[in-house]
């Protein structure tokens, strides 16, 4: 009896227990530490990505990109003409998000400051390759009833592939300035306004040897009759809608052969809306 009276009294000594603070050590100790996108400020200058704490990702991504423009020879460096027109250029750095809104990857992309541009000196027309949410929502309503599983896919720097039409000169980018030294574009590059023109021209003249068409509804969807495929274009964003047969494989083994392709796998996201597969059998 005496025993069981003092392990009570023991007992009710123990000190309460805090259920909130170890729950949050339990969740430090075993929980790796997921970074929400919105954690990470975008730098609105290169001077501030120097000065941010994560500079060693914004470097990387940086280097990334000017790899990308020196394999695909964007420009040449040459010396600064006197009697013409230098277009400003600019970094912009962006977090990229997984479908949950965790931190994917850094990005940087170095673009022209288009609005010192002039038209009929350094454009002419401009056109920007953007799918009708009109058309987006047809193709999206048509998937249950084909039973299609669409697939996404991700032009890496598309802009690159459009070549100009007219001579620009466009500043380096900081980090890689040389006195007296500016860029002579060979390629059209992001920002130019008429840069988005240039990259649909490209991929349009490229399917189109392929039974690839122009849809009479709009001018970003366009058709395959002969694999009943849909290609939707938003920008540098490709979704295919179509069957998941050899077609649609072969299809993007075929944009994969001009362009570097970032399969993005079925599609999950499409400007901002989720995407969920779900067929249920009858």
């Amino acid at each position: 009896m005496d025993m069981a009276d003092d392990m009570h009294d023991e007992w009710r000594s123990l000190p309460p227990i805090d259920s909130d603070s170890d729950e949050e050590a339990l969740a430090t100790e075993e929980t790796p530490t997921v970074v929400k996108v919105l954690q990470v400020p975008e730098p609105e200058t290169y001077s501030q990505a120097q000065h941010s704490c994560y500079w060693n990702d914004w470097e990387e991504a940086i280097e990334e990109e000017i790899d990308s423009l020196e394999k695909n020879k964007v420009w040449e460096v040459v010396d600064r003409p006197s009697n013409r027109r230098i277009v400003d250029g600019r970094w912009v750095f962006r977090v990229k998000a997984n479908a949950k809104e965790e931190l994917d990857r850094f990005k940087a992309r170095y673009v022209a400051k288009g609005f010192s541009q002039v038209q009929g000196v350094d454009y002419e027309e401009i056109f920007a390759p953007v799918a009708r949410f009109d058309s987006l929502r047809l193709l999206l309503a048509i998937i249950p009833a084909k039973l299609w599983k669409p697939r996404q896919l991700d032009i890496k720097t598309a802009f690159l592939y459009g070549t100009r039409s007219k001579e620009v000169y466009l500043q380096l980018p900081e980090g890689r300035q040389i006195e007296g030294k500016v860029a002579r574009l060979r390629r059209a590059i992001y920002g130019l306004k008429q840069s988005p023109r240039q990259w649909y021209q490209h991929l349009v003249s490229f399917l189109q040897p392929y039974s690839f068409y122009t849809s009479a509804f709009d001018p970003c969807v366009l058709i395959n009759p002969c694999g009943n495929l849909f290609v939707a274009i938003y920008v540098d964003d490709i979704t295919i809608f179509g069957a998941e047969d050899s077609q649609t494989e072969a299809t993007i083994g075929l944009l994969k052969s001009e362009f570097k392709v970032k399969d993005m796998g079925p599609l999950n996201w499409l400007l901002g809306m989720q995407i969920c597969n779900r067929f249920i059998p009858v």
